[in-house]
């Protein structure tokens, strides 16, 4: 089981290695007790090619866990920054919040 503090302020990089952003906070499913979105503040380079980069604001965006690959010292996820954005504009699931 993975604790709220373990996930906190973890370094997430992309599949092809890209450092995407840190951790700061998480959604968790109140039946079933599942983590299942990690809110990431993105990078400076995450935040442009996502398009969410605003002057003198942090860029968090909220993604499901299933594009997590592994947690462990860091976090991989199962796409690169150019697949998240893709399903950042079209399909809606990773969410600016």
């Amino acid at each position: 089981m993975v604790r709220k503090d373990d996930l906190l302020g973890k370094t997430v990089i992309g599949a092809s290695g890209n450092y995407v952003g840190d951790v700061t906070d998480i959604d968790i499913d109140a039946e079933t007790w599942k983590v299942t979105h990690l809110h990431i503040k993105l990078s400076d380079q995450a935040a442009k090619e996502f398009g969410v980069k605003k002057p003198f604001k942090s860029s968090i965006v909220k993604m499901p866990t299933s594009y997590v690959e592994t947690i462990e010292v860091i976090i991989k996820l199962n796409q690169s920054i150019i697949d998240l954005k893709k399903v950042f504009w079209y399909c809606n699931e990773i969410q600016p919040i």
